[in-house]
Order: structure tokens, then sequence, then C-alpha cells
């Protein structure tokens, strides 16, 4: 029995399942599998550092400067260096892992290759959450369900919290990350418009290593076939103004559907939380 069940190990389930644990509460953190990368371009903002500080003992390339082209391939350049205000770059698979192991440093239990598909009830009131696993079906028990496993979720649409999506609310995407030599700046970022609604990015990683990949949202997610729009971003002219080696190495690559609407504006818990306690 647990004070609090945490479906989902990435950056937001992580952290909550941290924060919970380090106030003193017996947290279960439910991943479905800490080797898996999450298919984007791996950017965060000056915030993480402030909730994460460990970051900085990486020593990761900061980045001050962002190199944006529009749909002609105009260019505009800014440099905010000077206004203390940076991105960072990491991949998804070490920054995923380094926030998850600090939860379980706080305290929190990890379940590895879990993947939450229902609901344990009780008097028509949700005390747990069933799970697959290569040991087969597991269930665990809690005060408080929180979902945090992203937008396939099946838990989000059995409780309500949300519909199912539409086309015309998510989008697509692909990239890579891949390694040689370039002219790419490692303090800067790369994000290109596009004609359709979509657009492509290059962010360095630092050690010759770069994640590359482009995507479309809402309707043209129809109207476009991901594998063709990336094959041909990697071949525009003014992506090969940065990657001259005509052949890099494919660290890893990935797909995976995003959402295209922001925050919900109507959200709550799904109920309060009952004084009855469960035995497991």
């Amino acid at each position: 029995m647990y004070d609090v069940l945490v479906s989902g190990g990435g950056p937001s389930g992580s952290k909550c399942a941290q924060i919970l644990a380090e106030a003193g509460y017996k947290v279960a953190l439910i991943e479905k599998d800490v080797n898996w990368r999450k298919p984007c371009g791996g950017g965060c903002s000056l915030r993480f550092y402030k909730y994460y500080p460990q970051l900085k003992k990486l020593n990761i390339i900061d980045k001050h400067t962002i190199a944006m082209y529009s749909a002609d391939y105009s260019k505009f350049q800014y440099t905010y260096e000077n206004y203390n205000d940076y991105s960072l770059v990491m991949d998804r698979l070490e920054l995923d892992n380094f926030v998850r192991d600090i939860a379980i440093d706080a305290g929190a239990e990890l379940f590895d290759r879990n993947i939450s598909f229902d609901f344990i009830y009780k008097n028509k009131k949700k005390i747990g959450i069933k799970t697959k696993s290569p040991d087969g079906s597991k269930e665990f028990f809690g005060n408080i369900i929180i979902i945090a496993d992203g937008m396939s979720s099946k838990l989000a649409l059995k409780s309500g919290l949300r519909k199912k999506w539409k086309t015309e609310e998510i989008g697509v995407a692909k990239c890579a990350i891949m390694e040689g030599n370039s002219q790419l700046d490692e303090e800067t970022i790369y994000v290109y418009f596009k004609p359709y609604m979509g657009f492509g990015w290059i962010f360095p990683l630092g050690n010759n290593r770069f994640n590359i990949g482009c995507g479309t949202f809402y309707e043209d997610t129809l109207n476009y076939n991901l594998n063709h729009i990336y094959n041909d971003f990697l071949k525009e002219p003014n992506v090969k103004e940065y990657l001259t080696s005509s052949n890099y190495k494919v660290i890893w690559s990935g797909a995976y559907s995003l959402p295209g609407k922001g925050v919900l504006e109507k959200r709550g818990v799904l109920e309060k939380p009952s004084d009855e306690k469960v035995k497991d």
C-alpha cells in the first residue's frame, strides 16, 4: 500500500515523485521502460536548472543563440546571452534517467517495465492501478493516483480527464541523434519553419553529436507523409550548409505523436482520496 502512485517516470512524474518522497510519503513510480527514449529535440529552458541544480555538474554546453529560417529560407539570428537567459539540450534518454534517479534517491520506489492500463476499483472508488509487465499483470494500491504517462495514457482516458485525441489536435515528429563533424555552433539552436504546419530543428548535443528532426501539426498531419518530409529536410541546402559530411553515424532514430494543443483550461483531480485503508 502506497501513499501515492505516480504513473509515468518522465520529467513531470519523476519530479512529482521526488517532491512527495522528500516530504516523507511512500511513493511508487511506475514506468513503462527506463530505456525508452522519447522522440523529441530535447531542448529545455533555463528553468530546468532551477528545478535540477544537479545538472550543472554535467557541464552541459548552454545555448545562447537561435538561428531561425523562414519557409523561404530567410535567416534571422539572435543572441540572448547578455540577458542571462539561455537554453540547454540533452539526449532525452540521459535526461529522463537523470531526473528519475533523483526521485529514486529521494525515496521513491521505481517499478520499471510496467505499463499502466486500468484502475482498480472498490465501492466505485479508484484505489489502485493495474499494469502489464513481462511477469504478467500487477496491481498497485495507493491513496492518491497521479497520471503522468503522456499523451498515449490509457489512464487519462479511463479517468475522464480527457477524451480520445482527434487528428486535428495532434502532431507527429521524427528525429534522430547523429554523430560526425559539422559546421554547427554548439551554443546555437537551429529552427526551420516550413510552408506547411510544422517545423524542423537541429540541436547540437556536444561531442560532435546533434539531434535533428521535423514534424507536422493539425490537419497537415494527414496531408503530409512524415518519412518523406523528414528525408527531404535532411537534403535541404540550408541544412547541408551545416551538415557538410556525406556520412553521419545514426546513434538512434524514432517517431512519435505529440499534442498540438496546450494545457487544458479545465483540470482537476480524479476524486478526493478516501480515508479508508486498502490492504495489498
